[in-house]
C-alpha cells in the first residue's frame, strides 16, 4: 500500500513516478473514447505516410528516379529551366515512389516484394524495413476497415433519408 501511495505522490520507486505510469493509459484511453472514426483514419493515414516518408528517405530513391533528377539537375545548370525535363523528372520520382509503396505494401501483406533492382532487394531484406512495412501494412488495412464502416454508415444514412415517411 506504501508503495502504491509513494507511487501515486511522484515518488520514483526504480520505474518512474505516477505521471509516467498513467499518462501515457490515460492519453491511449481518451483519444479512444474522443476520437470520432474519421479523426482516426486521418491519424492512421499520417501515422502510415510518416513510415512511408521515413522509409524511402533511408532508401534514398531508385536508381531510374535518381539519374532523372540528376539529369534535370545537369540540364538546369547548362540549358536554364526546363519544365518538360522537371516534368517528366517528376514523373518518374513519382512512379520509383509508387513502386517503393507498392513493394512495402507487398511486406506488409506478408508476400515477397516485386523488387527490380539488387539495392531495392537489399533495403526491403533488412529486418527493420521489413518490421516497419508489417506496420505500414497493419495501418493500412485498419484504415481500409474504417473507411467501410464509414461508407456503411453512409449508405444506411442515405438510405433512411430516401425511404418514404410511413404516417
Amino acid at each position: 500500500m506504501r508503495g502504491f501511495i509513494a507511487l501515486l505522490m511522484g515518488v520514483s520507486l526504480g520505474f518512474g513516478t505516477a505521471c509516467d505510469v498513467v499518462a501515457p493509459v490515460a492519453e491511449s484511453v481518451v483519444e479512444a473514447v474522443v476520437e470520432s472514426p474519421e479523426e482516426k483514419m486521418i491519424r492512421l493515414k499520417i501515422e502510415r505516410a510518416g513510415i512511408l516518408d521515413a522509409l524511402y528517405g533511408e532508401y534514398g530513391g531508385g536508381d531510374l528516379s535518381n539519374m532523372a533528377g540528376q539529369a534535370a539537375s545537369d540540364i538546369e545548370e547548362e540549358e536554364g529551366a526546363n519544365p518538360i525535363v522537371d516534368i517528366l523528372a517528376g514523373a518518374v520520382g513519382e512512379s520509383d515512389r509508387a513502386m517503393f509503396d507498392a513493394n512495402c505494401d507487398l511486406i506488409g501483406a506478408g508476400e515477397r516484394p516485386a523488387a527490380f533492382s539488387t539495392k531495392a532487394k537489399e533495403f526491403f531484406q533488412t529486418e527493420s524495413v521489413k518490421a516497419r512495412c508489417i506496420e505500414s501494412g497493419r495501418l493500412g488495412r485498419e484504415i481500409v476497415s474504417i473507411q467501410v464502416e464509414l461508407n456503411a454508415a453512409k449508405e444506411a444514412l442515405d438510405a433512411a433519408q430516401e425511404a418514404p415517411e410511413q404516417p
